[in-house]
């Protein structure tokens, strides 16, 4: 294999690490989004009954505390996906770094350390708020 085929092969490998940690971080603002949403909404929700409800009130509440825990599902789907993609981006992020036949450039190393660091943040961030 050419030598330029290689280096465009590297350059290829390390923005696809890029790109998924990008991804990660996307799906990570989502989750967020999601939560501050559902946040509301559980709030509207208990605003909008009082204690003592008629037989009517209950099960409109009840259908809306359902749709808040459909929402709530959903939330809890996308957070396992992500915790399902951190390990192995990360790994493929220390195989990136760490590969002695194409390490990566000084730029391409500081931006991986730079979103490593970024995704370590936004999943502290998304852990406080789940919590």
């Amino acid at each position: 294999m050419s030598l330029h085929k290689q280096e465009r092969r590297r350059v290829s490998h390390h923005q696809e690490t890029v790109q998924e940690l990008e991804g990660i971080l996307k799906g990570i603002e989502r989750s967020e989004e999601l939560i501050t949403s559902l946040r509301m909404e559980m709030d509207d929700v208990n605003e909008n009954y009082p204690a003592q409800r008629t037989a009517q009130q209950d099960v409109d509440f009840l259908t809306d505390l359902l749709g808040c825990a459909k929402k709530r599902l959903l939330l809890e789907k996308q957070i396992e996906t992500l915790k399902k993609r951190v390990p192995a981006a990360l790994e493929r992020v220390s195989k990136v770094i760490s590969d002695p036949k194409a390490p990566p450039t000084p730029e391409m190393h500081t931006s991986l350390l730079e979103m490593l660091t970024r995704v370590q943040h936004a999943m502290e961030h998304l852990d406080s708020l789940v919590r």
